[in-house]
């Protein structure tokens, strides 16, 4: 990985001339070394050569077995984005090692489980408070206290959120930038092996756009969700019934009980798991529809019971 990070730094980028030499030069190179070994064999064996002149040719062809492996997954990824010119794509060599970790199916659904549990303990008291502090019956007797504060609490689920997720999110992309150096990101997805059955055309930065606004957009609905149950029970209740819906069956489905799988929030909530796993179409997020109307109820529920109580 060391040497294939510090080859794409120096040739990354569109496919050239000088990549294909440079790809030719290492591969003669290591036949030379591997030649010479197999010479020194054959002399060794004969008696020709003393065992200590053996020993550094076989510890040099071994040294070189690192640049051939690094040549053979080169000379394979080229052969693969070189046919992506004749669909209109061009073709670029990038560094596969970061993106393959950052965007395999379950590369962030760790990440995602500690976002869940972050937004329930902040959401989870949103409501529930008001009657612990014994505020609820001073809230409820003024048409700002109920309508106006209703709707502020609401709304400020979203920048919260949004910073979350940016946090969490800029925190994945920066750890394996810092290890495999993210670069090319102008290059079209389907330069990547992880991505290139995927039916979209798009850059790799639109495609990391894409993913944290739709990881975006489900954590904050599931943060209204947790947020509207405040309006009916004690934080307790709230956490209780949150960690069973949404942290649970993420937690068995990561320790492998994969039953859990289609109700993992973790997993659903992972764009790139969920694309690779079944594809980009409707029936995919089926379970985001649900879970969309489930928040529309909720909020619709919450905002009666908060909100319509100026007769009691």
């Amino acid at each position: 990985e060391a040497f294939l990070n510090d080859y794409y730094e120096e040739y990354g980028g569109e496919l050239s001339e000088k990549v294909y030499k440079n790809i030719e030069k290492m591969r003669s190179e290591a036949d030379a070394v591997e030649s010479e070994y197999n010479s020194k064999s054959e002399q060794y064996a004969s008696g020709e050569i003393s065992l200590e002149e053996y020993e550094l040719a076989a510890a040099k062809n071994e040294a070189y077995d690192t640049q051939r492996k690094a040549v053979d997954k080169l000379t394979e990824q080229i052969d693969r984005i070189e046919s992506l010119s004749q669909k209109g794509i061009k073709p670029v060599l990038v560094n596969e090692l970061g993106y393959n970790n950052l965007f395999y199916s379950q590369s962030n659904q760790t990440q995602i489980l500690i976002l869940i549990c972050a937004v329930v303990i902040l959401f989870s008291s949103v409501f529930s408070i008001e009657k612990g502090s014994n505020m609820l019956i001073l809230n409820h007797c003024s048409k700002n206290g109920r309508k106006q504060l209703y709707f502020k609490k609401i709304f400020t689920v979203i920048p919260k959120t949004f910073i979350l997720t940016l946090v969490s999110y800029l925190s994945l992309i920066l750890q394996n930038n810092y290890l495999y150096k993210l670069g090319n990101m102008n290059a079209n997805i389907h330069n990547l092996e992880c991505l290139q059955e995927i039916n979209l055309n798009l850059s790799i930065a639109e495609y990391v756009i894409l993913n944290f606004i739709f990881e975006f957009i489900f954590v904050t609905v599931v943060g209204l969700i947790i947020t509207s149950l405040s309006a009916f029970m004690p934080q307790l209740a709230v956490i209780i019934i949150s960690a069973c819906l949404f942290i649970l069956p993420s937690a068995l489905y990561m320790i492998d009980i994969y039953s859990a799988k289609e109700v993992s929030a973790s997993y659903l909530l992972n764009f790139n798991a969920l694309i690779l796993d079944k594809g980009i179409s409707i029936e995919s997020f089926i379970m985001h529809y649900a879970l969309i109307v489930f928040c529309i109820v909720m909020l619709v529920l919450s905002n009666r019971k908060w909100c319509l109580t100026k007769e009691r």
